[in-house]
């Protein structure tokens, strides 16, 4: 850069000798004339100072243009305070906009990995879980002759027990309505005959299938008394809710006949439509499951088999998987015969 000055003034200065020889060359100004040739060198010297400053300038932007092109190409530039905030600020704010997707290339019918995920563990779960063991041709003997039972004998309990109820009924809210003052369900019926009047209904029709139970493994039948047996076990709990909600009915509303026969009536209609068609059916169920068990060799070694297409719980799979247990054990729920859980519609079979 100072060579180039230097090269500038030079000029300049030759420029300047230049000028003053031609001025010295001219002849001389007369006297009036010399305001005149002043004035022209004043301009004439102001243009010489204005070209030398143009000189200058090119040569440093030649320079400025030379230092830029030697300098290294990993050399940061210089920069400002301000450019310096401005490349900060871009910085942490991602400006780049996604890219748009060729239409081509979405998927129309994305997969959800959730639910795949999902998938994948209800597979592994149903992988993991115990094979049950096949049903033997015996078997499903055994539990076609079940369904003849059930058939042959349900429909006829079905309305006896009908019959029953509405006779219970009746009896209740007729001594409910002589108004004689009627304290507590004990002044209505005592609680083993009323007891009683479900277990006879149900009786004649469970030693039948208890009878057709046996008689699948080839075997005779058990006493009436083993099956009544199972019948109180099986009725008592449903006796005691309908004693309770009288008894209950009867303290609310202080024993007055106009307020208490449509709340006991409500409940009657409730057990006609709910209770009864269940313990029909589990009347008959634990019935036949006594005369099958009753017919087991009693020294032989048992199995606990579900009924086929029964959407059976894990008790019953856990017993089933327990495979053949010995004649005086219980099997892993704790249970020597069905019903081992609500629901239950297992038998035990010979192994």
């Amino acid at each position: 850069e100072a060579e180039a000055e230097a090269e500038a003034e030079a000029e300049a200065e030759a420029e300047a000798e230049e000028s003053e020889e031609t001025d010295e060359a001219e002849p001389e100004a007369p006297a009036d004339g010399v305001d005149a040739l002043f004035a022209r060198l004043r301009a004439s010297r102001a243009d010489e100072v204005a070209a030398a400053r143009a000189v200058l300038d090119r040569g440093e932007a030649s320079a400025e243009e030379v230092a830029i092109e030697a300098a290294p190409s990993d050399a940061e530039p210089e920069t400002s305070p301000v450019d310096d905030a401005a490349e900060d600020a871009v910085g942490e704010v991602d400006t780049t906009a996604p890219a748009e997707p060729d239409p081509a290339e979405v998927d129309p019918d994305p997969v959800d990995t959730d639910e795949g995920d999902d998938a994948a563990a209800e597979s592994s779960d149903v992988d993991a879980r115990p094979v049950q063991p096949e049903r033997s041709a015996a078997d499903e003997a055994v539990f076609a002759a079940r369904e003849v039972a059930l058939t042959r004998h349900g429909a006829g309990l079905r309305r006896q027990l009908k019959r029953t109820l509405a006779d219970d009924q009746s009896e209740i809210l007729d001594l409910l309505g002589r108004g004689k003052g009627v304290a507590s369900m004990d002044d209505l019926v005592e609680a083993d005959e009323h007891l009683d009047r479900y277990v006879n209904v149900l009786l004649d029709p469970a030693v039948a299938a208890a009878g057709a139970g046996a008689e699948a493994l080839g075997a005779d039948g058990p006493e009436a008394a083993e099956v009544e047996a199972g019948l109180v076990e099986l009725v008592t709990p449903v006796v005691e809710r309908l004693r309770s909600h009288i008894a209950a009915t009867i303290r609310r509303t202080g024993g007055d006949r106009e307020e208490l026969l449509e709340p006991i009536r409500a409940h009657f209609r409730e057990l006609k439509s709910s209770e009864l068609p269940r313990l029909v059916d589990e009347a008959l169920l634990v019935a036949f499951g006594a005369g099958v068990f009753h017919g087991l060799d009693p020294a032989a070694e048992r199995r606990w088999v579900t009924m086929p297409g029964d959407d059976a719980g894990p008790d019953c799979h856990d017993n089933t998987l327990a495979g053949a247990v010995a004649a005086d054990e219980a099997f892993p729920t704790g249970h020597r015969r069905p019903p081992g859980m609500p629901g239950c519609r297992c038998l035990v079979l010979p192994a």
